[in-house]
């Protein structure tokens, strides 16, 4: 991206446009690929959690079986 904005300041500055074009197209392909990068990421991380709160429901749910077996276990020798 630096690059990009330097061959455009070139371009700019000695007036040869198809430098300044070149260098705008190198500094938008680099932004747009690092923002296509990021929401991947964010949609992995939500992906992630999501998959991680299921499995947290999970462990919840098979505590309490836990907890009413023992429960019944320790009634019986009452």
């Amino acid at each position: 991206m630096f690059v990009g904005f330097l061959l455009a300041l070139l371009g700019v500055y000695s007036d040869k446009d198809h430098f300044a074009y070149v260098g705008l197209v190198i500094m938008s392909s680099v932004c747009f690929t690092w923002w296509v990068w990021v929401m991947l990421v964010i949609k992995n991380m939500l992906v992630q959690n999501l998959k991680a709160q299921d499995g947290l429901y999970e462990v919840k749910d098979e505590l309490g079986l836990i907890k009413k077996m023992i429960r019944a276990l320790t009634s019986r020798g009452k």
